[in-house]
């Protein structure tokens, strides 16, 4: 059904409600939606949110409001960025127990949120369940699996939280999994700077701990709108921040600092969970510590390096603006109107009488 926002976050929810912003995703989208809706946990509702998509998302997700009342589709009129739509879909998704946010191309198991319910139920320490995942070629075939564990599982908060600070692994399993929404609730959604993904997840696991369900999620390797790679900003511990261009110079973008601000968002996670002082102060020394390896001090030095560049191509790009505008050809000047000359008439004749 398409409703109106408000009515969507007032309306009575089901268990489990699954958020799925989309753009232009029409290549895997019914295939998605339809492993959605075929899972035996039927106590759930799918909202989907597009931003603003030209191509023929909006009449496959009509099609699906029309055959199946669990449907909810909501279109934007205008492009809005990724994390601004995955926020809004986790929003539209207030109410239920459980949450998930889902994107165009991945293929749940029947099983899937079933799985994740029974975890979550019989573990109350537990905030998150999540499944391996396993990439997809473009022709749909199996391809490479994710067996990375970490120790997202641990009742050590700080170990929980070393485990995806410190990690080089993908977090689109655990992103792509079963959240428990009271948890979320204790800490701002995904925001818009690079590895914010990460980030979230680690103030999550200050929270609670990440159980691994035994399924296979599988995930088409075609990073749409939809996808938690929009953002191509992500710097891993163990790549160079990009360097200047010449485009950039003619161009100066905005300066940022993607490497100190990433540093100064973990830090500030330090403030979430039940933390007593000694453990904030480990992993406030997790954060330090992952600064000083692989070369994250360098990439602090490159952000400040980076940055001094763009602000030099403001100043030298600038004198060139200003010199054009005061020598700019001033405007001509109306030489000065003469005033109007005065004609008085003629005095009248008299005439003597002889």
């Amino acid at each position: 059904m398409l409703l109106d926002e408000a009515i969507i976050t007032t309306r009575v929810r089901p268990r489990v409600c699954i958020a799925m912003p989309v753009r232009n995703a029409q290549r895997y989208l019914a295939r998605t939606i339809e492993s959605i809706l075929a899972q035996t946990f039927s106590d759930l509702e799918l909202v989907i949110c597009d931003n603003a998509s030209t191509d023929a998302t909006e009449p496959i997700c009509n099609d699906f409001v029309r055959r199946d009342k669990r449907v909810i589709y909501t279109r934007l009129p205008q492009t809005i960025s990724t994390a601004d739509n995955r926020r809004r879909a986790y929003r539209l998704g207030a109410g239920s127990q459980y949450f998930k946010w889902a994107m165009s191309g991945e293929h749940l198991p029947a099983t899937f949120i079933q799985r994740c319910v029974e975890t979550l139920d019989h573990d109350p320490t537990a905030v998150l369940a999540f499944a391996h995942t396993r990439l997809l070629d473009r022709q749909h075939q199996s391809g490479q699996q994710d067996y990375t564990r970490l120790a997202t599982d641990s009742h050590s908060p700080t170990q929980r939280f070393a485990a995806i600070a410190l990690g080089d692994h993908a977090v689109g399993g655990q992103l792509l999994g079963l959240f428990r929404r009271a948890a979320v609730e204790l800490i701002p959604a995904p925001a818009n700077h690079a590895d914010a993904e990460r980030v979230f997840l680690a103030r999550l696991a200050l929270v609670g701990r990440f159980v691994q369900v035994p399924q296979v999620l599988l995930l088409a390797n075609d990073p749409s709108g939809s996808s938690f790679h929009g953002r191509a900003r992500r710097f891993p511990r163990n790549r160079h921040v990009p360097t200047v261009t010449p485009p950039l110079m003619e161009h100066p973008a905005q300066i940022d600092f993607p490497q100190w601000r990433l540093m100064l968002e973990y830090l500030c996670s330090i403030q979430y969970g039940w933390l007593n002082l000694r453990q904030r102060a480990a992993c406030a020394a997790v954060v330090l510590h992952r600064q000083f390896i692989d070369g994250n001090w360098a990439q602090l030095g490159r952000d400040v390096a980076l940055a001094g560049q763009k602000l030099l191509a403001r100043v030298i790009h600038r004198p060139t603006t200003d010199l054009a505008a005061t020598t700019a050809t001033p405007p001509a000047i109306a030489p000065p109107v003469s005033p109007p000359t005065l004609r008085l008439p003629a005095a009248p004749s008299v005439h003597k009488a002889a």
